[in-house]
């Protein structure tokens, strides 16, 4: 009875501890294909293997004149473009997205280019891009409002963020996007799972 009444009271203090994580503007004028190139690029530094959560707010326009968009894009179609000399992928995605792209030091051979132009590949519930594969954040949720998650590749050190538009056209664009990056906690649930499992072979040896 007592360990039951651990467990439960252990669990709930598990269920409201808060993820330590980050919160970063992106303007618009933001992109993840330069990234190696620009050092004002929006960033936050990461830990491989980690699974993160992201909450996007804001808009941003990327049409001089035309309409604002929130973090998962406006035209569904979306822009493509190819692979820089700093061997970031390119991608097809909704104009006006948030993106992200994971880096390390080292340059690696340019990776497979994504395609988010439909819904379905936007509604993903865990994606896992490689190092310098640029892929879809949009507001962090898919169209269920189940909050999606982004696994960390192996050597990466630093997440860029920015947003889909065009090569070479984000300098005239407008607005910004806020982004809350929190690690999920994993290693809690993990904890949770190992109680549970010690509960449930306290009772079978008294059985």
């Amino acid at each position: 009875m007592r360990l039951s009444f651990l467990l439960i009271a252990i669990l709930m203090c598990i269920s409201v501890l808060p993820a330590v994580g980050a919160s970063v503007i992106v303007d618009g004028t933001s992109n993840t294909i330069l990234v190696a190139e620009n050092a004002t690029q929006p960033w936050i530094g990461v830990t491989p293997g980690s699974h993160l959560r992201f909450s996007s707010t804001g808009s941003v326009q990327v049409d001089p004149g035309g309409l604002y968009y929130g973090a998962d894009g406006g035209i569904t179609s979306g822009y493509s473009y190819t692979a820089n000399t700093k061997n970031i992928s390119g991608i097809t995605a909704p104009w006006g997205a948030l993106l992200g792209v994971f880096v390390d030091s080292a340059l690696g051979p340019v990776p497979t280019a994504l395609d988010f132009s439909d819904s379905a590949s936007r509604n993903f519930a865990v994606i896992a891009p490689s190092l310098q594969q640029t892929f879809f954040i949009g507001d962090g949720t898919s169209n269920t409002l189940l909050l999606q998650e982004t696994v960390v590749p192996a050597g990466a050190t630093r997440l860029y963020l920015g947003v889909q538009d065009s090569s070479g056209s984000w300098g005239d664009n407008m607005g910004s996007f806020t982004v809350e990056v929190a690690p999920v906690p994993g290693a809690f649930w993990l904890l949770g799972s190992g109680l549970l499992g010690l509960a449930g072979w306290r009772r079978f040896k008294k059985s």
